[in-house]
């Protein structure tokens, strides 16, 4: 037989990281790496468990063109790997090596990533890397402890990914609750609003723009910058931006009872008793009749049975629960069926994880 050989290249590249190797493995996934890779663009194809396993199908989308990719490797939490063949340019094969410092550094970092992978490439361009060129340092991992929540919403801009395509459904079920809110003036919450993206596109175009007074709240005063510029552009008047921490219910006392809640990014990115007492406390901020829209990843351990299960011992009917063949996100809304109850200012409604570096939908 006749050997096979084609130009190759290889890389090697180790990456400090601020975190146990048990708490970094499950971003090395699909699902999770929309979590804290700007821009990521991962489709689901083949997974029985809904995220990275051994034999896990995945498709991306970059600039060269569509990439599929197979989970080769799978030994959590220290391990994992990945055929990814782009057709007609490359082949590469990918092992990804986790591995704990001793002791923590001084920046905080407790692991290592070490990172290897050879391309046996068909369309490297003239003056491209030669096979061993050493590229430490030529891709980004941000560390685990500073979450970007602006870079976080650069998957809105790609319309194919599964923020956008989340994003499309909470705007339609914010279009509907706008229409079948009862008449005269109406009030919005948005806890952890990011940049508004939610509530300010469906409202500008809906009828009843002139009816909404809203208050957004948001802690990055980044996001909150850009959400009050938007709402300006729109001719929003009536839609304050507060930047301040959203878990506490007395940023919301001069804006209650409202007639539409969001929680959208909320329940993925706190503890499980957190989202339980959230919507348990709900009713404090609502009226008889409000809608609730919320969102949370689907993958495992899914806790989406049991947030619905909560809503409807609190007195909710569910109106609807979107999802999506081969996305993980949901989108769920309730309207109040029970007496709203009293607002309760100083009330803590949840914390994040950390500050918010495994941030998930």
């Amino acid at each position: 037989m006749e050997p096979v050989t084609a130009p190759r290249v290889s890389f090697d590249l180790v990456v400090p990281v601020a975190g146990p190797p048990r708490d970094v493995f499950p971003l090395l996934c699909p699902v999770r790496e929309h979590d804290w890779i700007p821009h990521w663009s991962g489709e689901l194809i083949y997974s029985d468990s809904g995220v990275a396993e051994l034999g896990c199908v995945f498709r991306t989308t970059a600039s060269a063109g569509e990439e599929t990719w197979t989970v080769s490797r799978y030994q959590p939490p220290v391990a994992i790997g990945f055929v990814r063949v782009l057709a007609g340019v490359w082949t590469v094969l990918m092992h990804l090596d986790l591995a704990a410092f001793e002791h923590r550094d001084a920046a905080g970092h407790q692991a290592f990533l070490e990172a290897t992978w050879g391309a046996g490439d068909r369309g490297r361009p003239e003056g491209g890397r030669n096979p061993g060129d050493s590229v430490a340092g030529a891709v980004t991992v941000a560390p685990m402890g500073e979450r970007d929540w602006l870079a976080w919403h650069a998957p809105y801009d790609d319309p194919g990914s599964s923020q956008s395509r989340r994003l499309r459904q909470v705007q339609r079920r914010v279009h509907e609750a706008l229409d079948g809110a009862p008449p005269g003036p109406l009030r919005v919450l948005s806890l952890c609003a990011g940049q508004g993206q939610d509530l300010l596109r469906p409202l500008a175009a809906h009828p009843r723009r002139a009816d909404v007074t809203a208050l957004l709240v948001e802690a990055d005063p980044r996001n909150a910058a850009r959400a009050r510029d938007s709402a300006r552009e729109a001719g929003l008047d009536a839609v304050h931006v507060r930047v301040g921490d959203a878990a506490g219910t007395t940023a919301y006392r001069d804006a209650v009872p409202a007639d539409v809640v969001l929680v959208c990014g909320v329940f993925g990115n706190i503890p499980d008793d957190d989202v339980r007492a959230t919507v348990e406390h709900l009713p404090e901020l609502l009226r008889t009749g409000a809608t609730v829209i919320w969102t949370r990843h689907r993958a495992q351990p899914d806790l989406t049975p049991a947030i619905r299960a909560w809503f409807g011992a609190g007195g909710f009917d569910e109106v609807g629960f979107d999802t999506e063949p081969g996305f993980l996100y949901a989108v769920g809304t309730h309207r109040l069926a029970a007496p709203a109850r009293a607002f309760v200012p100083g009330v803590t409604l949840f914390r994040f994880h950390g500050d918010g570096s495994q941030a998930r939908c």
